[in-house]
């Protein structure tokens, strides 16, 4: 199923296998995203061949991906802004390419986006890969120190970990944004 509401961005920075791991995993989604945009930011390995073999893993993502090649590391905030400057969908996704979402991922983030209209930002709990049962985060705290970190960081899933609630801030490493 197409969706043509959401475009996906990947900001990469080398992680070449990363890159093409991630990206099979965006081409493995029940939703399609009507656009994918890759922003190559500075990288020395190469990832501009990950995305010309794109066809081999998501066929159905030729033709709606675009390479954007900074030349240098302008950093993880202005390349997405960058590429964010050039969509024009309801929603936008960040994701790192060292995140592999679940098939299910866009159709769950789009359902939430549905049943919350008023809301402008959409965060992914994130379990460590390699580690099974390992959070990775849900989501942003911050402190009144001006300190933040990940919540749930490194610790063991937990049942209230799988319920849906509000958070301080999504992690932009797998983040729905509704422009």
């Amino acid at each position: 199923m197409s969706d043509d509401s959401i475009t996906v961005i990947v900001v990469a920075f080398n992680g070449r296998e990363q890159l093409a791991r991630c990206l099979a995993a965006v081409g493995a989604q029940m939703v399609t995203p009507r656009r994918l945009i890759v922003v190559d930011n500075g990288s020395t390995d190469a990832i501009t061949g990950v995305t010309q073999h794109l066809g081999e893993s998501a066929p159905f993502l030729v033709g709606r991906t675009t390479l954007i090649s900074t030349g240098q590391n302008l950093g993880f905030a202005t390349a997405n802004n960058r590429a964010i400057a050039m969509c024009d969908t309801e929603f936008v996704a960040l994701l790192n390419p060292d995140a592999f979402p679940h098939p299910d991922w866009f159709e769950k983030l789009l359902a939430a986006a549905e049943r919350h209209p008023e809301v402008a930002a959409f965060g992914s709990r994130q379990m460590i890969d390699g580690q099974p049962g390992i959070v990775d985060g849900t989501g942003d705290v911050y402190h009144m120190s001006g300190l933040s970190w990940r919540k749930g960081h490194g610790r063991p899933l937990r049942d209230e970990d799988l319920v849906e609630r509000e958070i301080f801030a999504p992690c932009a490493a797998g983040a729905l944004y509704r422009r």
